[in-house]
């Protein structure tokens, strides 16, 4: 027999315990000879337990069972076999099938599908949101930049000059601004027109209208100059000069060049010089305004003032009725519906047309 080793600690007991469950739960027939070992060496020499077998040790809840009045005996109480049996289970059943990670998937797809374009289109209006109003305050500090050298307003400067003479005098105070060429587009050698780019309706209809100033078709309402590129991308062109005492000229801009969607009301936007040394959107009162709207779609309009929600209209395919958008951009209320903006609902129902 074996002497007596004096294992006191009941952490060592316990360590030999978990060893013998764990051997019982292979099924081992050297368990009932290892609790006599143990037996042995906690009680000494000639102590011996009752012969306890495979399927005894399982009945570790039997107060009874002699695997019970072991641990009893030693102070034990944790059943290591049912603790790790129990730990093996949890992790089985922690685990997901293929089938259940691809139906995951499989709806995490459609609903990515259906919330995207939204999530795209509410961060494109954001920007151009930003764009538009950048472009607004740029516009109105050349203006006031253009009174404090020149002690008059552009308004008043504009007066019998042509607008092709003034974007210098105008855009100067662009950094680096560049002339991009003629007003519509370029010629070939065979003497056919190319527009300089396309512009489309608000509704997203193609344009193209009569005789301008080039004599050729125009899309712009604007196009008395050539257009004027700035560092920040946006493509500005002038419309005719204005009269004695009146607002002008009318300047189209581009608010993020000739990326898209290049639509009026979205990235295409009219704003006037004023008498007073400002610039205000197309679309707003002010009292040397031009007395007569423009309602002709061949970009014959000398110089306007389109005032009113008709003139932002998304059914229209005539681009002077979609010329005073600028106004309800910039005060971001839907043209037509109180308590609506304009970045978010009205756009919302022009790109759902």
């Amino acid at each position: 027999m074996i002497k007596n080793t004096n294992i006191n600690s009941k952490a060592e007991i316990s360590g030999l315990w978990a060893f013998l469950s764990l051997r019982e739960a292979k099924g081992t027939d050297e368990v009932t000879s290892r609790v006599t070992l143990l037996a042995e060496l906690r009680l000494g020499e000639g102590s011996t337990l009752p012969s306890v077998t495979a399927k005894q040790l399982q009945k570790s809840n039997d107060v009874t069972s002699p695997v019970a009045r072991f641990r009893n005996k030693f102070g034990m109480t944790t059943d290591f076999c049912r603790l790790t049996r129990g730990r093996r289970m949890k992790q089985k059943r922690a685990a997901f099938t293929l089938a259940e990670v691809l139906i995951t998937l499989g709806i995490i797809g459609v609903v990515a599908a259906l919330t995207m374009p939204t999530i795209i289109t509410k961060t494109r209006n954001k920007e151009l949101h930003t764009q538009f109003l950048k472009t607004y305050s740029e516009l109105n500090q050349i203006a006031q930049m253009f009174v404090a050298q020149n002690n008059v307003s552009v308004a008043q400067y504009a007066v019998g000059r042509a607008s092709w003479l003034l974007t210098n005098d105008i855009f100067k105070y662009y950094k680096n601004p560049k002339d991009v060429g003629n007003a519509m587009g370029t010629y070939d050698k065979d003497d056919n027109f190319t527009p300089y780019y396309a512009m489309h309706n608000l509704n997203g209809a193609g344009f193209s209208g009569g005789k301008n100033s080039a004599g050729r078709d125009s899309s712009f309402l604007c196009d008395g100059s050539s257009f004027i590129n700035n560092m920040n991308g946006a493509i500005f062109i002038l419309n005719d000069e204005p009269a004695e005492n009146q607002n002008g000229p009318v300047v189209c801009v581009d608010i993020n060049g000739k990326k898209g969607p290049n639509r009026y009301g979205i990235d295409y936007f009219m704003f006037v010089f004023t008498v007073d040394g400002k610039v205000i959107p197309m679309g707003q009162k002010h009292p040397n305004n031009y007395p007569h709207p423009c309602q002709q779609s061949d970009g014959g309009c000398v110089n306007f003032a389109n005032i009113g929600a008709e003139y932002c209209s998304k059914d229209s395919n005539n681009i002077t009725y979609n010329s005073s958008c600028a106004y309800y951009a910039l005060i971001n209320q839907h043209p037509t519906q109180e308590g609506k903006d304009y970045w978010h609902d009205f756009l919302s129902e022009v790109y759902g047309r």
